[in-house]
């Protein structure tokens, strides 16, 4: 793991596998090897959440390998995302005004500021 840590991780590969692995799937692979390597046992993770961190890192492999230069850049990629119809509220051309916003009052009908309606609530847990 010092390699790992120095970014030293590709020198200690296989030669013939430095030349085949994405380096998003080997740190990925690296980072499931630390986590199954802890001292606590508890820290450590499941064998179903290693499963699901191997098969991620092969997908980081597979994509890596079919993807084309610049595939994977904002534009390219925000285009390809399919967003839901989204119903909107007619626009108001009109700012918020003094009308618009909730008026807070206390007894003697002078206007309450929010620190003195917050702590009229009394919450005993509160922090």
């Amino acid at each position: 793991m010092l390699c790992k840590n120095k970014g030293l991780l590709e020198e200690i590969v296989d030669p013939l596998i430095k030349v085949q692995i994405s380096p998003n799937s080997l740190r990925k692979f690296a980072e499931i090897a630390e986590k199954c390597l802890r001292e606590d046992g508890d820290d450590r993770p499941t064998m179903r959440d290693v499963l699901w961190d191997l098969e991620y890192a092969l997908q980081l492999h597979q994509t890596a390998r079919t993807r084309e230069p610049h595939e994977d850049s904002t534009t390219d990629a925000s285009s390809a995302l399919p967003f839901p119809n989204v119903r909107r509220f007619p626009s108001y051309s009109a700012s918020m005004n003094e009308v618009d916003m909730p008026i807070l009052r206390d007894q003697d009908n002078s206007i309450s500021s929010e620190s003195k309606v917050f702590s009229q609530l009394g919450i005993a847990d509160a922090r």
